[in-house]
């Protein structure tokens, strides 16, 4: 968890907003992204996580997070 003295905590943004941001697609879109995790932390709620592997995405099976940034290939 960032500490909280040297990073700014903006609000959340609407997973609908990020997906369009980056130009994405999604077929669930409900939601808000309060922070950036990586897939290994607990407690994913809320958490924007990137999935570059199959080793990752292993690891986020049955997570609940609020957005997955990966490719088409996961």
């Amino acid at each position: 968890m960032p500490d909280d003295r040297l990073f700014s905590r903006l609000a959340p943004i609407r997973v609908v907003d990020a997906v369009s941001a980056v130009g994405g697609t999604a077929s669930f879109t409900a939601g808000a992204i309060n922070r950036v995790a990586a897939p290994e932390e607990a407690g994913l709620e809320g958490a924007l996580v990137y999935c570059i592997d199959a080793k990752m995405a292993e690891i986020l099976a049955g997570k609940n997070f609020a957005l997955c940034l990966t490719t088409d290939k996961y």
